[in-house]
């Protein structure tokens, strides 16, 4: 009967320094892990084009691309997880324009006298994809900023067709190009919000 106690008092000795030393444990927070948000935008951007053509400069306004638009689409998916945020963005555009004309060949001119017509028919189409992550920089109720970095793609293809005719004989001429480019890019990226209802969204990059 003594070693049966000194038994039993051996196991409450045991049990109760085992429950101390659970005591002291810290506890373990159960932390599941964060989950994606997704943001899909559809937009207008207002832009024009310049540039250099037959060692001319020419320019190309806001309004007159939206008279000449042919097809266009341009739209981003945002994803967010915490501070990251992951991105991409596709703009599309085709534009067509056309005219005719006619004009007499001057007197003394081989064909002088002759009428000509000449109809003109040109089709610029532009595709512009950006992709890339961010991370957030600045973070408040009404405003956020994420400093970002990826890569643009840039293609512009042009068609030009020039259909002329005369008394004696017609002819067409059609002249084709395009060009690509890709380019590493950095900028921010954010949101101000207004109120619950409206908010503003800002992009500045540069690429190289």
């Amino acid at each position: 009967r003594p070693m049966n106690t000194l038994f039993a008092m051996g196991c409450a000795a045991t049990a109760a320094l085992a429950a101390q030393a659970a005591m002291a444990q810290e506890p373990v927070a159960y932390s599941p892990e964060r989950a994606w948000t997704y943001e899909l935008q559809l937009y207008i951007w207002g832009t024009q084009v310049g540039g250099v053509a037959a060692g001319k400069d020419f320019e190309l306004g806001f309004d007159e691309i939206i008279d000449n638009l042919n097809m266009a689409l341009m739209g981003g998916l945002r994803a967010y997880n915490g501070p990251w945020m992951t991105y991409g963005e596709l703009g599309y555009a085709s534009i067509r324009q056309g005219g005719d004309a006619s004009f007499t060949v001057a007197p003394g001119a081989p064909g002088g006298g002759l009428k000509i017509e000449a109809v003109a028919d040109a089709d610029i189409e532009t595709t512009a994809v950006s992709f890339g992550a961010g991370y957030q920089v600045v973070e408040s109720p009404s405003y956020s900023m994420y400093g970002l970095f990826g890569a643009r793609y840039l293609k512009i293809g042009a068609d030009l067709t020039l259909d002329v005719s005369g008394p004696r004989r017609s002819r067409s001429y059609e002249v084709e190009g395009d060009a690509d480019y890709w380019d590493a890019v950095i900028g921010v990226n954010g949101r101000a919000a207004f109120n619950e209802s409206w908010f503003m969204t800002y992009l500045l990059d540069v690429g190289a």
